[in-house]
């Protein structure tokens, strides 16, 4: 047994690819309590506190639902755990606001 658990442990996990799609959700979104930011890592769509200590340690995992509706997956013990996340997008597919529960969160342009 142990040589089939130490095969099965070497084992390198199978890469993620994420849908393309996603590229339009990921950018810097502000509300009144302060930045969040979506980005794709390790193959999920995700959202941190860019401002945190440890970013990291705010990620939340995005995983879809149905088209511009994920859940948000949190572990750090803060949040409700599977709350929706709704992008809300206009006519062309751009992002105008993030929904989470009940509040709104906006992109902010990026700086060039």
């Amino acid at each position: 047994m142990l040589p089939a658990v130490l095969r099965f442990a070497a084992t390198e996990p199978e890469p993620v690819t994420p849908d393309p799609g996603w590229q339009r959700y990921v950018g810097r979104y502000r509300d009144a309590w302060g930045d969040s930011h979506v980005l794709v890592r390790d193959g999920k769509l995700v959202i941190i506190d860019p401002t945190a200590d440890d970013p990291l340690g705010t990620m939340a995992t995005l995983t879809p639902v149905a088209e511009h509706i994920f859940r948000y997956e949190s572990c750090d013990g803060y949040s409700s755990r599977g709350k929706l996340a709704v992008f809300e997008v206009d006519d062309t597919g751009k992002v105008r606001r993030l929904k989470l529960d009940e509040n709104y969160t906006y992109p902010v342009p990026a700086w060039r």
